[in-house]
């Protein structure tokens, strides 16, 4: 399913093409990591933001070629370095929260968020100047098609494109599976099994 609404973000909803520069948030989250791939088979440059040097490593590792310490960066400032000056082409936004003001800020004039989660909150808070006088674009979505499938298959197939399971716990340790995410203690994706005691 991530993969799937990855590919929609980036592929269908961003536009990403090769030779962009996209700015995609929390780069060690099962989202994140996915959403790095999926720019990345498309053959865009890609910055991302962690909260520690660890995820840091594991966001290179899935291909992010900037990696942005939120505790310790400006993310906005290491955005505009990246792209002498202009901004991110595609910023995929996956907290939403007062985050959302900082993607509007590190993208280029007519470039385009896709506001694509809220693991940061549900409201947001920006100056709308900075959206309108640039000609920016915020486009939503939690979707996907059939044509995401069919490409999204075919960059796994061809290992482009590679699911990162951090770990597999049982079903009845549900609570334990929110409480490692809420935390942020998971590299990439947790998966639940069912079956398993």
């Amino acid at each position: 399913m991530i993969t799937l609404v990855a590919v929609h973000a980036v592929k269908g909803v961003g536009g990403v093409k090769a030779g962009d520069k996209v700015l995609i948030h929390a780069g060690a989250s099962g989202s994140g990591s996915m959403l790095i791939q999926v720019a990345k088979a498309l053959g865009a440059g890609v910055a991302t933001t962690v909260r520690d040097d660890a995820k840091g490593a594991f966001a290179k590792e899935t291909g992010a070629d900037l990696v942005i310490n939120t505790k310790t960066e400006d993310i906005v400032e290491r955005v505009k370095e990246w792209t002498a000056g202009q901004g991110a082409d595609v910023v995929i936004d996956n907290l939403g929260g007062d985050v959302l003001a900082k993607s509007i800020e590190a993208l280029k004039a007519q470039g385009t968020v896709v506001a694509y989660g809220f693991a940061a909150g549900p409201e947001v808070r920006f100056d709308i100047r900075s959206l309108l006088f640039a000609q920016k674009q915020i486009k939503g979505t939690m979707a996907s098609d059939v044509e995401d499938l069919e490409w999204g298959l075919g960059e796994v197939k061809a290992g482009k494109i590679k699911p990162v399971l951090d770990r597999a716990l049982p079903l009845s340790r549900a609570a334990e599976a929110h409480r490692l995410i809420a935390d942020s203690e998971i590299k990439g994706n947790i998966v639940l099994l069912p079956w398993a005691d």
